[in-house]
């Protein structure tokens, strides 16, 4: 006998033959048969295997031998991949089996085991990832093949928003970014980006701005949500006063605008308006004034500051003057008694009543002013009266009186019975006289007043009762050694 190693083929089967294990054989005679205790073999024979040879004569005669038949299995399995697509779950896991990627394996023998390269996807793996396959024979043949294994992921990311109040700056800016709009985001696997469709905002944006976020994954899945930013401007403007000065006009009044006391105040998103306290003054307001200023931004934000207001009249009263030159008086005793000349001026001031104007005469009311020395002559007096309001303003009248000395009467044209001792009695001015007869009468021609006596005279009483302030119309009568008959006829103003 010889010992021998034989193959299974494809359906996993071999076969022998006295060739395969008879080295030789010899007989006296004639050998009738030769034959084997096995001649076939399959996949449980693999390995080594005692096969007895069995020689008979023709005569019955029969001899044995033992040989060893190896039987081996070299043939691998066929297997067959096909690709496949799996999808990541929610923990950003996908598993595969076999069953995923072999499309089908034959073996002539029993497979022992089936097994892959990976079986285990995580969001690392989205893509396509090769895969091998491995059939392993009882026998230890191998084969395999590669299959692609896409990994997807499908899963949007799950983002939940938030609102928020963001505050505008000195410059009128704030920006956001994900932490003020995001209250929390998730994903199987990462989000890798955030996008928000506004970030940045001035003053116009003051209010609720709808601002949409997106969330994304490496893979592409969004989700978004939206967010009510609301923009709030909490910044005062900046308010600047400035002080200025302001003069009464001929009705005693000034007025202001803001632009005279804003120093350029500023906000950081605008002034919607900017006022004062008061704007209209008069003459109750001479002197320094606190005024407000009070500006106003867009967003109802207030600021104020204080101005000083100096209010100022320097306006002189206004005085109607006597003429330039008076007519000329003549006097019959050479003495001149200066009469207030105030009493018939006609003077008025922006802030000032009437009866609170102060009046300066030179010469004073009531001077005497003797010209016996300058007798049948004519001399100029020269009258000075300043009118002076409240504030120190003030306006001089000058005019020049012509007196004559000829012993002559005379009668003032005005007199002022107001009590101040002054020019409170109407005489007739002369002397010398031998006889006298002096009548006042009013505009009605009734007579008012009636005296033969020069010493005695008008005290502007009429039955008991002051007469009105007027113009009435004396007659005088004299007669005298110098002169002869002296008649006057003329007007005298009463003033109170």
């Amino acid at each position: 006998c010889k010992n021998d190693v034989i193959y299974l083929d494809g359906t996993g089967s071999a076969t022998i033959d006295t060739s395969n294990v008879v080295a030789s054989f010899m007989d006296n005679c004639t050998v009738d048969t030769i034959y084997l205790s096995n001649y076939n073999y399959s996949c449980s024979d693999t390995g080594v295997n005692f096969v007895m040879i069995y020689i008979e004569d023709i005569n019955g005669n029969i001899d044995s031998c033992q040989a060893t038949v190896t039987v081996r299995d070299t043939l691998k399995p066929l297997v067959f991949c096909s690709n496949v697509t799996v999808y990541l779950n929610a923990s950003g896991q996908a598993t595969i089996d076999t069953s995923f990627v072999l499309s089908s394996f034959t073996s002539n023998c029993n497979i022992d085991s089936v097994y892959l390269s990976d079986t285990l996807f995580t969001c690392l793996d989205t893509g396509v990832n090769p895969v091998w396959v491995f059939v392993l024979d009882i026998n230890g043949n191998i084969d395999s093949c590669m299959s692609a294994v896409t990994v997807l992921d499908t899963t949007s990311p799950i983002i939940i928003c938030k609102d928020t109040v963001i505050y505008l700056d000195i410059n009128g800016s704030a920006s956001i970014d994900s932490s003020y709009v995001l209250n929390s985001f998730s994903d199987n696997c990462i989000v890798s980006n955030v996008t928000l469709s506004k970030s940045t905002f001035s003053c116009t944006d003051t209010g609720i701005n709808s601002v949409l976020i997106i969330a994304s994954d490496p893979s592409g899945n969004i989700d978004s949500c939206r967010s009510n930013v609301r923009v709030l401007d909490t910044i005062l403007p900046t308010a600047i006063c400035t002080n200025t000065t302001i003069f009464l006009d001929s009705l005693g009044l000034g007025s202001l605008l803001v632009s005279d006391l804003d120093g350029g105040s500023f906000d950081n998103c605008g002034i919607i308006s900017t006022t004062i306290s008061k704007s209209n003054f008069n003459c109750s307001d001479i002197g320094t004034n606190a005024v407000t200023l009070t500006v106003t931004d867009n967003s109802g934000n207030i600021s104020t500051c204080t101005s000083t207001v100096t209010v100022i009249d320097d306006i002189a009263p206004i005085v109607t003057c006597p003429p330039a030159v008076m007519d000329t008086i003549l006097l019959n005793d050479c003495k001149f008694v200066v009469p207030d000349y105030s009493l018939i001026l006609n003077a008025s001031d922006n802030c000032t009543q009437n009866d609170s104007l102060v009046y300066s005469q030179i010469p004073l009311p009531g001077t005497v002013i003797d010209f016996t020395n300058k007798l049948d002559d004519v001399s100029t007096l020269s009258v000075s009266i300043s009118t002076t309001d409240k504030e120190m303003n003030q306006s001089n009248c000058n005019f020049d009186i012509k007196i004559g000395c000829r012993l002559n009467a005379s009668v003032p044209q005005i007199f002022s019975p107001n009590g101040d001792g002054i020019n409170d009695i109407l005489y007739v001015y002369g002397r010398n006289f031998n006889k006298f007869s002096f009548i006042v009468y009013d505009r009605w021609g009734e007579i008012v007043f009636e005296s033969n006596d020069p010493n005695s005279g008008w005290d502007g009483n009429f039955r008991g009762k002051p007469s009105l302030e007027g113009v009435y119309v004396y007659y005088f009568y004299a007669e005298t050694d110098q002169l002869g008959d002296i008649i006057r006829k003329g007007d005298v103003t009463l003033v109170r």
